[in-house]
């Protein structure tokens, strides 16, 4: 449903496509800069509680300075390495007081154009010559870009943990954490038709086969492969070049998993419901069912993306703050790593469906 630039990196053509709503600052509160040494010392920190084996002994490599749209600098942009140099991951960390202090982490890394553009924080990021060109396009398209969210009472208490010299992590910080073992699969593989839109069942077709191992549900083997079970349920869904609505998702998916007789239910919700945090979470630790989530169309300057389907597969708690992890059908072949967002800095802009089994 949407176009991606590279690997999470959004071509300018994506900012018409979203319109972005007024940031709520914290009055009267002055912003304190993080160098990149701190922000790297928070970050190896934060790595240590997360406890993710693959990031075991890792090692931090700066790789960029992420910009506002004010061209102050929002973010670093961290490379996650072993001890041979191989990338295992990436991690985002702002570069003030009042946001943060991570923004993203995750398994993969965005491959950044060396021709000399500057790298934004705006929802993904955007790389263009300067905010003047982005702030351009935005006005010619009526659109308002605003600053990403600033939390700094919360975050400015995160970065003093993260920064003190206590080296006994979970007695300050504890860590909840669970992810499923969903294979990602590409929207733009070949032998799949209408790739553009076809990050809904993309999406679908993870939730299926990783449900076939459990269930007696359809798979790709009874399909003759990823791409005809993606085109399937693009037929399932009823999508077409618009791309697919959560409803129509949800019908979809429903149609594909009681074909064989089972008994599947699904309620869809907002992410900002009052249950919605706890049937995510609810989801991966009492049943390990993946969830399908969809970006609204328009969505304010924090959300991970727009007008697009993920698999949410995992989620991490970090002293009381949430990330959820998702696997993206887009963003290149070698996206297949799972990506964590801060769930309130999302909740406001996805909704998802709850399945369950009678």
């Amino acid at each position: 449903m949407k176009m991606k630039f590279s690997f999470l990196i959004y071509s300018l053509s994506f900012l018409l496509l979203i319109s972005f709503v007024p940031s709520v600052y914290a009055n009267n509160y002055v912003s304190e800069k993080i160098s990149v040494t701190d922000a790297e010392q928070a970050a190896q920190k934060f790595i240590g509680y997360i406890n993710k084996d693959s990031w075991h002994d890792a090692q931090l490599k700066f790789s960029n300075n992420l910009y506002d749209i004010d061209e102050t600098l929002l973010a670093y942009y961290f490379l996650i390495n072993d001890k041979s140099g191989m990338n295992k991951g990436h991690i985002i960390v702002s570069a003030t007081k009042d946001r943060g202090p991570v923004l993203e982490f995750g398994d993969g890394v965005i491959q950044f154009d060396q021709s000399g553009l500057k790298s934004y924080f705006i929802n993904g990021i955007v790389q263009a010559s300067n905010a003047e060109e982005i702030l351009r396009i935005a006005k010619e398209k009526n659109l308002n870009l605003k600053s990403k969210e600033k939390t700094a009472t919360n975050s400015k208490l995160k970065w003093d943990q993260l920064l003190s010299n206590d080296s006994a992590p979970l007695s300050i910080m504890s860590t909840v954490s669970k992810e499923l073992g969903v294979s990602r699969y590409h929207q733009r593989m070949t032998g799949v038709t209408n790739q553009s839109s076809a990050c809904g069942p993309t999406t679908g077709a993870m939730i299926s086969d990783y449900l076939w191992h459990y269930y007696n549900v359809p798979g790709s083997f009874d399909y003759d492969g990823v791409p005809k079970l993606i085109n399937h349920l693009y037929s399932e869904m009823g999508t077409s070049s618009f791309g697919t609505s959560l409803g129509d998702f949800s019908v979809g998916l429903l149609t594909h998993l009681r074909e064989y007789g089972e008994k599947w239910v699904g309620v869809q919700y907002r992410g900002t419901d009052e249950v919605a945090w706890n049937n995510f979470q609810g989801d991966i630790d009492d049943y390990n069912f993946p969830t399908g989530i969809r970006f609204d169309f328009w969505v304010s300057g924090s959300t991970y993306t727009n007008y697009h389907f993920v698999a949410g597969i995992g989620y991490k708690i970090v002293d009381g703050t949430k990330y959820f992890g998702f696997k993206d059908p887009d963003g290149g072949s070698n996206n297949t790593g799972t990506i964590y967002r801060l769930w309130s800095d999302n909740d406001q802009d996805i909704g998802l469906l709850h399945l369950w089994k009678q």
